[in-house]
């Protein structure tokens, strides 16, 4: 079993995803660089001097998955990494595409300076791990558990306050634009009426959690248990994950997810949705997804019980 799936169980920050996913790169491309040997000088006498003079043998079939593979989980936990970098300091976007070049050089077997891969495979190593921390200037605003719903998850138990995390630690809920937008479009839309109804409380609720107190920094729903914050950032989706494309809402929702992340990365940080294309997409960019019945309360789960019609959670794309 990967280190990738074991670690699925569990949910995770921005800082330590990014972690989980540098030790699968970094075991790779030990192995690859390590186990197929030594770059040679290709063209021994020529006159002409280059700076990357020696070429790395062919691989075989097994060397060739395991660089198919090595490639894969790069590309995996660089996509994360730059979807939290554009807004760094030009000096430190400039550290990760240094880093870059040293590792693709070597999982892409190209042309080196060095005939040691003991040395390349170091380097490497050096350079996945200088690209963890470059998220170390991060500033959050939270650390405890934050979950992050869609539109029909809310829908789903619109009682905020009665929502539970099984592990029963304090937690936080996130009310990002993308979501909010799309309730106030329902509330005055030509939907369901129950749709409309579901949409307009939790605007009204939305305006009464912002009586309590500055909805950006959050406000309690249930002391010692859980809050509720407004997330202000909204980025479109071309600018975080390079293979989401804004077409649909599950992008834009997506989005949002990794800009909770970026704006909190030392806190775990779940997607609550039932739609499975979106868990899939979620699942896609190493990040965790929870269904809403994880975190309904018990009253709703014993009115479930009892046969109760429950038709709040339909598929986003119904709506």
């Amino acid at each position: 079993m990967s280190a990738r799936r074991v670690a699925s169980d569990s949910v995770m920050s921005l800082a330590a995803s990014l972690a989980r996913d540098a030790r699968v790169v970094s075991d790779l491309l030990e192995r690859l660089a390590r186990n197929y040997g030594n770059p040679f000088d290709a063209v021994p006498n020529f006159p002409i001097v280059t700076p990357a003079p020696f070429s790395w043998p062919e691989l075989d079939v097994e060397g060739r998955r395991l660089q198919v593979r090595a490639l894969k989980e790069y590309r995996r936990f660089e996509t994360l990494l730059l979807a939290v970098l554009p807004q760094a300091p030009s000096d430190i976007r400039a550290k990760f595409h240094q880093a870059q070049t040293v590792v693709r050089n070597i999982l892409e077997r190209r042309a080196e300076a060095s005939n040691d891969r003991n040395k390349l495979a170091d380097d490497g190593l050096r350079a996945i791990k200088q690209q963890v921390t470059l998220i170390d200037w991060l500033d959050g605003d939270h650390d405890d558990l934050i979950l992050v719903p869609d539109t029909n998850a809310f829908y789903w138990n619109p009682a905020l306050e009665h929502w539970r995390v099984p592990s029963g630690a304090r937690f936080l809920i996130a009310l990002t634009p993308t979501v909010i937008d799309e309730i106030d479009r329902h509330k005055n839309g030509s939907g369901r009426d129950s749709r409309r109804e579901k949409a307009g409380r939790l605007i009204r609720q939305i305006g009464q959690y912002r009586e309590r107190g500055h909805l950006l920094d959050g406000v309690t729903l249930v002391r010692d248990t859980s809050k509720v914050f407004a997330v202000a950032s909204d980025s479109h989706p071309d600018q975080s994950l390079r293979w989401l494309f804004g077409s649909t809402m599950d992008d834009y929702y997506l989005a949002s997810v990794l800009d909770v992340m970026r704006l909190n990365p030392r806190a775990p940080v779940v997607a609550i949705t039932r739609d499975e294309n979106l868990r899939s997409k979620i699942e896609f960019a190493g990040l965790m997804s929870w269904l809403p019945s994880k975190v309904v309360n018990e009253e709703r789960k014993e009115r479930k019980s009892d046969g109760g019609a429950d038709r709040d959670g339909e598929d986003r794309r119904s709506i």
